[in-house]
């Protein structure tokens, strides 16, 4: 919660202030979406360690499912955090690659010991000696927590585009202001309904997702291909002093297709290829 001073050093009278800073700001939306995440992870962390404390299997089994989901969406995730470490600190070459190495081993060693130990066998065993019996989270499959886990991270990722404006991709272009935050609520809501009818295992929860992260792959992709990074930036309108900044960064429409395209695709791919696990309510109960 610290990093909620960074708004009074970029307020007016802090040692960083610059004309504009404000709700809309790219500096603005940057320092809140760090506080999303790190509220966000300190939740779930509280959360993981309490079953761990409380050596209740449900903890181990979500911890791998947590790594499971990072494994797929973590590449891009990476890249946007250290994009936006370069935009909001000056670092040395040598900063930059110490943290750029930091990302990186959290995205290819820490899932590997995650998943190593708490889905090993001895691990299993352990927990299942603790706590014994069948519980609530053993009914539902690792997959469906997978890809329900990644919802949610697409929630949080819709909730963060409202701080920059609310902009929102529709067929070729960008939509912000009251239209993108009335499209980010909508989806937002699609994605909720989609979390709980996937932990229900609903049929309809399997064919919703496969159209919704189809479409929004093919809009993501088609507005960043369309409308390209410099056009991007114009209309968001940032304060000029950011604008001069983010213009000479070397990026280009196809950097943004790449990055908002293979979040939603990995999600894709990952609820397409679950369908066993759903129930179809034109079958016995004997063949699920």
């Amino acid at each position: 919660m610290l990093e909620t001073r960074c708004f009074s050093l970029f307020s007016e009278g802090g040692r960083f202030h610059y004309e504009g800073f404000g709700f809309g700001s790219f500096m603005f939306g940057n320092i809140a979406a760090q506080i999303i995440a790190y509220c966000l992870t300190g939740a779930v962390l509280a959360v993981v360690g309490y079953g761990y404390l409380s050596l209740r299997r449900w903890a181990a089994k979500f911890s791998c499912c947590l790594m499971w989901a990072w494994l797929l969406i973590g590449l891009p995730v990476i890249a946007v955090v250290f994009f936006l470490l370069l935009a909001s600190k000056e670092l040395t070459t040598g900063a930059a690659v110490i943290a750029l190495a930091a990302l990186a081993l959290s995205y290819f060693v820490l899932p590997w010991l995650v998943i190593r130990y708490f889905g090993g066998p001895k691990a299993g065993l352990f927990y299942e000696a603790a706590d014994p019996g069948l519980r609530w989270a053993d009914r539902i499959p690792a997959r469906i927590v997978v890809i329900s886990i990644l919802y949610a991270f697409f929630i949080v990722g819709l909730q963060v585009l409202l701080f920059f404006k609310g902009i929102f991709p529709l067929f070729g272009s960008f939509v912000r202001g009251t239209g993108g935050a009335v499209l980010i609520a909508v989806t937002t809501l699609l994605f909720v309904l989609l979390i709980w009818g996937t932990l229900s295992r609903r049929l309809w929860a399997w064919r919703g997702a496969c159209v919704l992260l189809g479409l929004l792959a093919v809009l993501a992709v088609s507005a960043s291909l369309c409308t390209g990074y410099s056009d991007l930036l114009s209309a968001l309108s940032f304060p000029p002093a950011e604008m001069r900044f983010l213009a000479g960064v070397p990026v280009q429409g196809w950097h943004l297709a790449v990055l908002s395209g293979i979040p939603l695709l990995a999600g894709l791919l990952a609820a397409a290829t679950s369908r066993r696990c759903f129930k179809d309510p034109r079958r016995p109960a004997r063949n699920q």
